[in-house]
């Protein structure tokens, strides 16, 4: 799976998500803290086989009430470990939003400039990942 299929398929999903009206993701942010959930988790195969996962989470940005980020992670398989050893695992990508009470994006204030982060996997080129 390349970089740009794992972009392809977080930004589709993630676009679910900006859909949904301020009031709602509000209403998931405290369920989901209650409950110690995540908006949604996601098992899929890419084009190539590659299996991945990804999980959605929310939460206040600042304080309650106020702008909500909503964060989604991609991992692909072979899962990659913090530091190369350590039994915590990265994801591949991940990309955010944020969204203020009013229902604007703060991210369309910025040009999605700091909104996307992009990890490499060590020891396999960027664009090819999984495989």
């Amino acid at each position: 799976m390349n970089k740009d299929e794992m972009h392809e398929i977080l930004h589709m999903r993630l676009a679910v998500f900006r859909s949904w009206s301020y009031s709602s993701l509000a209403e998931r942010v405290e369920t989901d803290n209650r409950n110690g959930d995540c908006l949604e988790h996601i098992d899929g195969v890419g084009s190539d086989g590659t299996q991945y996962q990804i999980e959605f989470n929310a939460f206040w940005d600042d304080k309650p009430d106020g702008d909500i980020r909503v964060l989604g992670a991609l991992s692909a398989e072979p899962q990659r470990r913090l530091l190369g050893f350590l039994p915590i695992f990265m994801p591949h990508l991940s990309e955010a939003f944020i969204m203020r009470p009013d229902g604007s994006f703060a991210d369309e204030d910025s040009n999605n400039k700091a909104n996307k982060s992009e990890m490499a996997t060590p020891g396999k080129p960027s664009d090819q990942i999984g495989s």
